[in-house]
């Protein structure tokens, strides 16, 4: 019976061996690599990736050494983490080890995507503007600055644009950025365009009228009826504001002061008093009110009243900001005027009034304008040359360097990172991997100033934007 069970239990024990054995040859792994992997790019060179690679004897259970070609030359000893950073796009990673004199391979891939949207910087702190006729006032505006992780600085575009007539009441801008690969991002900010500037009012001149009885006259006399009904306004918004008095029902002999007062659609009011002594007269206006901006200075031209009755007129200068001071910055009876040491930038509104022999004032041209200094000098926008054009820009303090931009319809074909404040473009250069050529077309060019190392990607905000076209 001892010899039957030994017997019996050798032979257990062999086909154990020869099961193991043929277990190892049929599984020989030991290497464990990561699924793929989908990241997103951190900027335009990629993304920085760490996996973990495990390898081992499957019989033994001993550590192995591995090595995979990213990062090149990487090597380790049963579980360990490699880094590497991988560009956009799909790339292979390859890892072996030998496993009982058997070489295993696995693969895995590293996918760096980039679906993140441009962002904004600071978006416009617009301030009230007051409005400068029925519909609303034009609202100049800088765009905003976006920023794309992988692009760097992308153009925006916002609607209503900058210069657009802007309704009364809040109208909200919105601003979209987008980057090289589609992604859109978008913002907005309220333009708010109010009327709080109260109706000119422009009362009759003192009459005379004989009374009808011994107690004075009525209202109603003709006379007195057409000196009531001379009071007249007008308003910036608002093309027929209300006019009422407190004209009593008798007239006294002697002189009587009546006031009136005149109220706009929003609420703005006005009053003014008259005597009944003259009659009324309209003061002359002004016709063909121009304003040409340049670096700091308006000017303004008009045609001057051709009544008899002119005497002169009065420029008045204020702000667009609500509740901005208006300033007379002109008294004569010229036909031209410049405002000199203004500040760029600023929208300023002039009113022309202009006034009578008996100082009356008549209701006012307006017009609003906002000089600046273009900062992008060479060549002038909307150019047609025949050759390579020199673009050239006005330099920024402490700006280390710039980033132009090109791009010919909707495609950028060129972004380079110039130290100078000029660049000579070629007929031919390389941009993104790509040849391009300067052939016949509309391009338009993007400055942003830059500070610090390139690397801390630290941008002003943009200079400007021109165009050209090139001709054969």
């Amino acid at each position: 019976m001892r010899s039957i069970r030994s017997v019996v239990l050798a032979a257990l024990l062999l086909l154990a061996v020869a099961g193991s054995a043929s277990f190892a040859r049929a599984q020989p792994g030991g290497l464990t690599v990561p699924d793929n992997m989908t990241v997103e790019a951190h900027d335009a060179t990629g993304a920085a990736v760490t996996f973990t690679i495990t390898a081992s004897n499957p019989t033994t259970g001993a550590n192995l050494n591995a090595a995979c070609d990213h990062p090149t030359g990487a090597t380790g000893t049963g579980t360990f983490q490699l880094t590497d950073n991988f560009a956009l796009g799909t790339t292979t990673v390859s890892c072996t080890t030998t496993v009982s004199a058997t070489v295993v391979t696995r693969s895995f891939t590293v996918t760096v995507v980039d679906t993140t949207p441009p962002h904004f910087g600071n978006l416009p702190a617009m301030s009230p503007v007051e409005a400068t006729g029925p519909n609303g006032s034009t609202v100049t505006y800088a765009p905003p600055t976006a920023f794309d992780e992988v692009d760097g600085p992308v153009p925006v575009n916002c609607a209503p644009a900058p210069a657009s007539l802007f309704p009364l009441g809040t109208t909200f801008v919105t601003c979209a950025a987008t980057d090289s690969r589609g992604n859109i991002g978008s913002s907005s900010f309220p333009v708010a365009v109010v009327d709080t500037t109260p109706p000119h009012l422009v009362v009759p001149a003192e009459t005379s009228v004989d009374a009808t009885s011994a107690a004075g006259v009525s209202a109603g006399d003709p006379a007195v009826a057409t000196f009531l009904r001379s009071a007249t306004a007008t308003d910036l918004t608002d093309p027929a504001p209300t006019v009422w008095n407190d004209a009593p029902l008798l007239f006294p002999i002697g002189t009587t002061t009546v006031t009136f007062v005149a109220t706009d659609r929003t609420g703005n009011w006005w009053s003014e008093q008259a005597l009944l002594t003259v009659r009324p007269q309209k003061p002359p206006e002004i016709t063909g009110l121009r304003a040409t901006i340049g670096n700091r200075f308006v000017r303004l031209s008009w045609e001057r009243p051709k009544a008899l009755d002119f005497d002169h007129l009065v420029v008045l200068r204020s702000t667009m900001t609500r509740g901005g001071p208006e300033t007379a910055v002109y008294r004569g009876s010229a036909t031209t005027y410049v405002d000199r040491h203004l500040r760029n930038g600023v929208e300023y509104r002039y009113v022309v009034v202009s006034f009578d022999q008996t100082g009356n004032r008549s209701a006012g041209a307006v017009v609003v304008a906002t000089p600046k200094r273009e900062l992008l000098t060479s060549p002038r926008d909307g150019a047609r040359v025949f050759t390579p054009p020199r673009l050239a820009w006005v330099a920024t303090h402490a700006a280390r360097y710039y980033n132009l931009q090109v791009f010919r319809a909707n495609e950028k074909v060129l972004s380079t990172w110039p130290s100078k404040n000029v660049l000579a473009l070629k007929r031919k250069w390389t941009y993104a991997g790509r040849q391009y050529r300067l052939t016949p077309a509309v391009y338009r060019w993007f400055v942003w100033p830059g500070f610090g190392a390139r690397a801390h990607r630290r941008y002003g905000p943009l200079l400007g934007t021109s165009s050209f076209e090139i001709v054969r």
